[in-house]
């Protein structure tokens, strides 16, 4: 019955670490490496690139040899100067689940350094809002000094397919643009179940060996009939 009960803790903590391996990040291409330029490249709605569909105005892929990426080597601006500018991706979620989406941002550095970028961050379900932030960005001095910001928030999922979208506004041509990198969505780990597992894992295997060292016959003992 022990050995029933380990085996069985055993296997929910294994498959608590394979999931949480398999869950590691939900994003497709969210460091924007596709389609690869060498130095910039416009991607204009309705067009998409891999995992991403512009919806709005126009995206940037942008090369670390124009300005420097958070992650890697390339990372998309909204060009959001004269038009709105919005690209979205979905992707699959477990409704109830908790989930947390990062991404670093900062502004364009060459046209209008010191002017404030702003873009909304959006998240939906089954038509309901799950999170709605603003951002904002003016401190990317120079193409080699971007001084990322990370932002972070969470979500609970409503079903089993959730949309993110980045939206800039048009604010004119004296404005800048939000430049985004690094963007990912993880399930929170089920810290409880896990750690539980973890315990109920070790306590077997502390009970298993103390009874197994109670079977084995002490050294010098005489186990024969006496007949």
């Amino acid at each position: 019955m022990l050995k029933t009960l380990c085996g069985l803790a055993g296997s929910v903590l294994a498959g608590l670490l394979i999931n949480g391996v398999a869950k590691a990040g939900l994003i497709i291409n969210g460091n924007f490496e596709q389609p690869y330029t060498s130095s910039t490249q416009t991607v204009s709605a309705p067009d998409t690139i891999p995992g991403w569909a512009v919806t709005a105005g126009a995206v940037e892929i942008v090369n670390t040899s124009v300005w420097q990426a958070y992650a890697s080597t390339q990372s998309l601006g909204l060009v959001g100067n004269q038009t709105s500018s919005a690209i979205g991706q979905s992707f699959a979620t477990t409704a109830g689940t908790t989930y947390t989406l990062t991404f670093a941002y900062a502004n364009n550095p060459i046209e209008s350094p010191s002017a404030l970028a702003t873009a909304d961050v959006i998240v939906r379900g089954t038509g309901n809002l799950l999170l709605m932030e603003s951002i904002s960005h003016s401190s990317s001095t120079s193409p080699t000094d971007m001084n990322w910001t990370i932002f972070s928030a969470k979500f609970t999922a409503d079903s089993t397919l959730t949309d993110l979208t980045f939206s800039s506004p048009a604010l004119g041509s004296s404005n800048g643009w939000i430049v985004l990198d690094h963007v990912n969505v993880t399930p929170e780990p089920a810290s409880i179940t896990l750690f539980s597992a973890i315990g109920a894992s070790l306590l077997c295997f502390g009970r298993l060996r103390k009874k197994a060292s109670r079977e084995i016959p002490q050294a010098g003992t005489d186990h024969t009939d006496s007949g």
